[in-house]
């Protein structure tokens, strides 16, 4: 993390709004900010990390933030992260994703001026936080409610497009759907364009829950591939090799160690054992399969198996 003067003046004031604050767990809430400030990049978006919560009990206003030497890009992308008590929640995300200003959030003395480099910042910072809150590792006992804000904050992430129900690849379109409803999904794109992975979340599903990941390139199986870990399945669409490889630790057999068991090659899972038991380490409760294309070289793909 950087450390400007402005920074160490976001960092002093979110230390004294927070320093006697606590989280559903009884951490020291000031984890939450710090943890955010260490994932930005610029100073503007690490300030706003560390003063995203700072307005929301009203003991702050936006000119104290001026008051005290903050950027006013900063209290602008602050002000547009505190919701009005009045406004839905979903329209408060929806707001931050629009690029809209309908939720200033505090009257205060001057106007904010809500540019483009505003709302990125606040949807970069309001990510974040949605991911971190997610996290249900940090709880000691995970109830009904928690699940129920689990799934509230995956629509809001839904909606700022952090998760999708459908991406569109050069060959087809890949959805997942869990007993036969659409299940949104996080995707990593390859630097050079030439593949995604998939990050599939379990933690909201139940034992007996049925995920498919659904995609057609129209192409031919011209192979199958697999070890201990790894599945591959590999289409030719005219000269295109697709590659699709779905990741088990225990490939087709049942594991206590796993919340899902790989059903078949294509990317059908079964959850065999309670996500939430496995919520202290994300790649123990998420599913991972990747995509990946190449040129084939060759006018004809021979098996290898």
């Amino acid at each position: 993390m950087l450390y400007t003067p402005a920074i160490n003046k976001a960092l002093k004031i979110c230390g004294k709004v927070h320093l006697d604050q606590t989280d559903k767990n009884e951490v020291p809430y000031l984890a939450h900010p710090l943890h955010l400030a260490e994932q930005m990049d610029t100073e503007e978006e690490i300030c706003t990390a560390l003063l995203h919560d700072v307005l929301e009990d009203g003991l702050l206003s936006a000119d104290n933030l001026r008051e005290q030497g903050i950027p006013e890009t900063v209290v602008d992308a602050v002000l547009l992260l505190t919701k009005k008590e009045d406004m839905p929640y979903f329209d408060y995300i929806q707001s931050i994703a629009d690029g809209t200003s309908e939720n200033q959030a505090t009257q205060d003395s001057q106007s904010a001026t809500f540019t483009e480099e505003v709302f990125s910042i606040a949807r970069k910072v309001k990510l974040a936080d949605l991911r971190h809150n997610s996290e249900l590792g940090r709880l000691s006992v995970v109830s009904s409610r928690d699940i129920k804000r689990l799934e509230k904050y995956r629509k809001a992430q839904t909606i700022l497009g952090d998760l999708t129900f459908k991406h569109r690849t050069p060959f087809g379109s890949i959805t997942v759907e869990v007993n036969k409803k659409p299940y949104a999904f996080h995707v990593k794109q390859d630097l050079e364009q030439r593949g995604i992975s998939l990050e599939i979340d379990t933690l909201p599903l139940s034992i007996d829950d049925l995920l498919m990941v659904r995609y057609d390139f129209g192409g031919k199986i011209v192979d199958y591939e697999s070890n201990e870990t790894t599945v591959s399945t590999i289409y030719q669409k005219g000269q295109t090799l697709i590659r699709v490889e779905a990741f088990s630790g225990s490939k087709f057999n049942y594991s206590e160690h796993a919340p899902y068991q790989l059903i078949n090659r294509t990317g059908t899972y079964k959850i065999v054992n309670d996500p939430i038991k496995f919520r202290s380490y994300p790649h123990d409760h998420i599913i991972t399969l990747s995509f990946s294309w190449e040129q084939n070289e060759s006018e004809t793909y021979r098996m290898t198996l």
